[in-house]
């Protein structure tokens, strides 16, 4: 019998390093789906930044455009004011 113990012992200890095995197996396993997860919305965050990006920059054009023509517009309504202030009928080329 007191030779029956240590085989008991190593068959104990064998099942628990082998469930603990497999634990650490599985918490890799599922650090491996997790990071795979987090590149996938990573991956969307950064389409969804360079879109953003890119309507910034198409609005920055359009307000540029839009402050030219503003400017374009208070120009020529100054010269008109000129030529109605002058008596000029006709336009200069």
């Amino acid at each position: 019998m007191v030779s029956s113990i240590p085989s008991v012992q190593s068959l104990t200890g064998g099942f628990w390093m082998q469930i603990q095995q497999q634990l650490a197996q599985r918490n890799v396993e599922q650090a491996e789906q997790q990071a795979t997860t987090l590149r996938a919305k990573v991956q969307g965050a950064q389409a969804i930044a360079e879109r953003a990006r890119e309507n910034a920059r198409s609005l920055q054009i359009e307000a540029n455009q839009a402050q030219g023509e503003a400017s374009q517009a208070r120009g020529f309504g100054c010269q008109q004011g000129a030529w109605r202030r002058s008596g000029t009928i006709e336009r200069p080329a």
